[in-house]
């Protein structure tokens, strides 16, 4: 039994289990009539006591091309940072939830609803940048792709700054806005939880690449 409980979780962590079953619960959010409205950050429903709100409201979408985006992102980054570290993996998820939620609520008072995983895509993307550059430097190919990489999302958080547009999805033309605030600090916690949480780095570790995106003053992703 212990051998296949230990054979069953290396699979799960090689598959990114944790990543897709997130990837899920959004997918089912967003099909699962009245779910959204329920569960999404609203700034009036949390003063009111409903504080779910401030995690679950990460797992809800604007359309469904803002849903494709995140939840691609999501898997993609969410698999390459559990087969690294789990526990960095898992950390950052929690407490990048947590800190963007107060970020909105405190630097973005015009908000009254937030949506979307592209704070948690971008702080898993940092993740995972930081944790290759330390375990190769800048000595190895990937340590430098992965540089140039964390200079590309810098330009993209610049580019959604100049614009007020997202990269990847048409957010004006959905009808909500991107809340730079969001990524900043999912991006700093993925930075931090990469020092703190992770100070071994694991053996053996693959590289790849990816980014994210995020709703007009009333909704905001």
């Amino acid at each position: 039994m212990k051998r296949w409980f230990l054979r069953a979780s290396r699979a799960a962590k090689r598959l990114g289990g944790a990543s897709s079953l997130l990837a899920i619960v959004a997918l089912v959010v967003f099909f699962w009539p009245g779910a959204t409205e329920g569960l999404e950050f609203d700034r009036a429903a949390i003063g009111a006591g409903e504080l779910w709100r401030l995690l679950t409201g990460h797992w809800t979408h604007w359309s469904f091309e803002h849903l494709f985006w995140d939840v691609i992102v999501l898997v993609v980054l969410g698999v390459l940072c559990e087969r690294t570290t789990r526990g960095a993996f898992g950390a950052t998820v929690v407490l990048s939830a947590l800190a963007i939620s107060t970020s909105v609520w405190f630097a973005r008072p015009d908000l009254a609803f937030y949506r979307g995983l592209s704070g948690l895509d971008s702080a898993l993307f940092v993740l995972y940048g930081v944790l290759v550059i330390r375990r190769h430097r800048l000595a190895d190919w990937r340590g430098v792709a992965m540089l140039v990489a964390l200079a590309g999302f810098v330009g993209k958080i610049l580019f959604e700054f100049v614009t007020g547009d997202a990269l990847l999805v048409d957010a004006q033309s959905a009808g909500f806005s991107v809340v730079i605030e969001a990524h900043v600090v999912g991006a700093a916690i993925g930075f931090l939880a990469a020092f703190v949480v992770q100070r071994k780095l694991p053996v053996g570790a693959d590289v790849a690449v990816c980014t994210g995106g995020t709703p007009v003053p009333q909704r905001a992703t």
